[in-house]
């Protein structure tokens, strides 16, 4: 996915964002991100790997990438 913001549940942005959607009870450790958009695995606009993407991409958990690939 290509997000316009990657960070922790924790961060400013993430925190409102999820706050709005409702998203609760989410592990602070764990990557999450907003404003994402479905891109090829492998594409160089990827930035973050979703295994659980909510309203349609408004916000997402899962997993930093390696060399704009998910495992």
């Amino acid at each position: 996915m290509k997000c316009n913001v990657v960070g922790l549940p924790g961060d400013s942005t993430i925190a409102q964002f999820f706050a709005i959607l409702g998203i609760r009870g989410i592990d602070p450790n764990v990557p999450a991100a907003v404003g994402c958009d479905p891109v090829p695995n492998g594409d160089p606009r990827v930035n973050f790997c979703a295994s659980t993407i909510y309203a349609g991409g408004a916000a997402a958990i899962g997993q930093l990438l390696n060399n704009h690939r998910c495992p």
